[in-house]
């Protein structure tokens, strides 16, 4: 796997970004923002979730047939 320091996830982190979410929410104790190890975390569950899902629904799986 591959290390890109400069990975679009970041953006959540930058506060500039964090200023923006916060104005435009307009909450009164501000927004809280995942950091980047939490929004990591809620993707890959997401991912695995409808990866579950799919093979679910295509009734796929691994079976081992023994003989008899």
């Amino acid at each position: 796997m591959f290390f890109f320091p400069n990975q679009p996830i970041q953006a959540f982190e930058h506060p500039t970004f964090k200023h923006m979410i916060s104005v435009a929410s307009r909450a009164t104790k501000g927004a809280k923002i995942p950091n980047r190890k939490q929004t990591r975390d809620e993707i890959i569950s997401i991912f695995k979730k409808q990866m579950t899902a799919l093979r679910d629904r295509l009734n796929v799986g691994f079976r081992l047939s023994l003989p008899t």
